[in-house]
């Protein structure tokens, strides 16, 4: 055997194994840019509720994500949201810039 050839299979088998270990072993991760979801380019916070929705505190908005879809929550008079956080009976809390607000979320009931 040659020693191209040698060098060549002890390429293959290598990156053959690094590439499982990858897929066994390495998060599925999605990076979303804002043009993506529509909006500002700062998220302050990041929620997770008990049905899996993505709650994020958008500069200028409450944005929520289902895993496909992208919907904007509104926030009066524009004050810019900072934080947001979530009791054990799903109630969202929104920290604004100047106010404390709750978020109802109408969950159907099953």
């Amino acid at each position: 055997m040659s020693k191209i050839n040698f060098v060549l299979i002890i390429f293959l088998l290598v990156s053959t194994i690094s590439s499982f270990s990858q897929e066994m072993g390495s998060p599925i991760i999605s990076n979303y840019s804002s043009s993506d979801y529509n909006s500002h380019v700062q998220n302050w916070s990041i929620i997770k509720d008990k049905r899996g929705i993505m709650y994020f505190a958008n500069h200028s908005c409450i944005l929520e994500f289902d895993g496909i879809y992208w919907n904007k929550i509104s926030i009066e008079h524009g004050f810019n949201v900072r934080s947001l956080d979530i009791d054990d009976y799903g109630t969202i809390y929104v920290v604004l810039m100047y106010d404390l607000w709750t978020l109802m979320i109408m969950v159907p009931y099953t």
